[in-house]
């Protein structure tokens, strides 16, 4: 029977070639052990390839996935917008035919629009709310300026 004698090395790697001589300095047992440390870190050194080759998949479908979520929610956004925009429109197309209806003329609608539109910037209150103001006190006789 064999006898089998056990070692064990221990040292900084300040480099990956200052450790390999070292080893082969130490003559057969400093190969063998070389040859052990470089043998057990193959399945390792496999492992973290496959894990790294599974995380750049992952991460390649997530950043697909960003795009499209994205896109989808640029897109929701704008549809909202573009929504929000005709929907103010109508409502102000409306406003304004109801103050022609009040005033009398489009032209006089016209000035009223724009002294609502100057109060507007000027106060807390929306032009909606101002112009369904005035058309309702106009309706009921009052003169609004």
């Amino acid at each position: 029977m064999s006898k089998t004698d056990t070692m064990s090395v221990y040292f900084k790697v300040l480099g990956a070639g200052k450790a390999e001589k070292q080893l082969r300095e130490l003559g057969q047992k400093g190969t063998l052990a070389l040859d052990s440390i470089s043998a057990s870190t193959k399945p390792v050194n496999s492992a973290l390839i496959a894990l790294n080759s599974t995380v750049g998949r992952v991460n390649k479908t997530m950043t697909c996935f960003m795009g499209v979520a994205g896109t989808y929610l640029g897109f929701q956004g704008l549809r909202g917008t573009v929504s929000n925009i005709v929907d103010t429109n109508a409502e102000l197309q409306k406003l304004s035919a109801a103050m022609e209806v009040a005033e009398g003329s489009a032209d006089g609608a016209n000035k009223v629009l724009d002294k609502l539109s100057d109060l507007a910037t000027q106060t807390p209150y929306s032009l909606n709310a101002l112009t369904e103001a005035w058309i309702k006190l106009k309706n009921l006789g009052l003169k609004a300026f």
